[in-house]
C-alpha cells in the first residue's frame, strides 16, 4: 500500500474502499482452496460458454451442466494416469516445498504449537490442532507450505529385546555361507572398528592365514 500510494495517490484512496477480502491474500478465507489470484479460470470458464450464450435460460443452464460433466471426466482420466496421491502439477510444487523446508528447524512448545524459523528471519507459528500456519499458505491453499513440511520426520520406534521376540514358523535354517577364496592377496589384517579406533588401547586382532582361515593375535592398536 505505501508503494501504491507513491505511485497513485487516488488509486491509493480508493482501494481501501473494497473490502480486502475480495483482493488481499492476508484476508482471504481457506474455503477456497486455491492459490490462483487472477480471474484465469473465469475468463477460461466464459469462453466455453460462447456457444451456449443465444438460447434460452433452461437451454443455456443445460449446456453448462454437460460441458461441466465432462470437463470433471477429463480431470479424472488425467487423474487415473497420474502416480500417487496428488496432481503432476502438485507433485511438482510439494517437491519445491520440501527442498525449501530442509533449510528450517522447529521449536515445540508443548503441545500443539511449533515455532518453525528459516533463513532471512522467516519465522512463523504452526498450529497442528486447526491445521493452520501464520504464513496462511497452508490454509488458503489446502497444501502444507515450507514451515508445515519442516516439522515431517520419519521416526525409528523401539522393539522388544531378543528374549520375547516371537518365534518364527517359517521352516527355513539359515546357514553361514561357504567360504570363497578372493582373487588377489589375502589382507594380513582386519579394519579396526570405530570403537577400537578411539580408544588407541590394547586391542586384539585378527590376521587371515594362507588358508583364508582369521587366527587372533595380540598387539597394539
Amino acid at each position: 500500500m505505501n508503494n501504491l500510494k507513491i505511485l497513485n495517490k487516488r488509486c491509493y484512496l480508493w482501494v481501501p474502499k473494497i473490502p480486502p477480502e475480495t483482493w488481499s491474500r492476508s484476508h482471504f478465507t481457506g474455503r477456497a482452496m486455491s492459490d490462483v489470484l487472477t480471474n484465469n479460470m473465469c475468463e477460461c470458464f466464459n469462453s466455453k460458454l460462447v456457444d451456449g450464450r443465444d438460447k434460452p435460460i433452461i437451454t443455456l443452464l443445460e449446456y453448462i451442466r454437460e460441458y461441466v460433466m465432462m470437463k470433471i471426466v477429463n480431470v479424472l482420466k488425467v487423474i487415473d494416469r497420474s502416480s500417487g496421491l496428488l496432481t503432476p502439477y502438485t507433485t511438482q510444487m510439494m517437491e519445491s516445498v520440501k527442498k525449501q523446508a530442509s533449510k528450517y528447524t522447529l521449536h515445540w512448545n508443548g503441545e500443539d504449537h511449533y515455532q518453525v524459523t528459516g533463513p532471512n528471519g522467516d519465522q512463523c507459528v504452526v498450529n497442528m490442532t486447526t491445521n493452520t500456519c501464520a504464513c496462511r499458505r497452508w490454509e488458503i491453499t489446502g497444501i502444507p507450505c515450507r514451515h508445515v513440511v519442516a516439522m515431517y520426520s520419519y521416526k525409528v520406534y523401539p522393539i522388544n529385546g531378543m528374549s520375547i521376540w516371537p518365534t518364527s514358523q517359517v521352516p527355513i535354517q539359515i546357514t553361514a555361507p561357504k567360504f570363497k577364496k578372493q582373487i588377489g592377496r589375502p589382507k594380513k589384517s582386519r579394519k579396526n572398528s570405530t570403537a577400537e579406533r578411539e580408544d588407541g588401547g590394547s586391542r586384539k586382532k585378527s590376521k587371515v592365514d594362507a588358508k583364508g582361515k582369521r587366527k587372533v593375535v595380540e598387539g597394539e592398536v
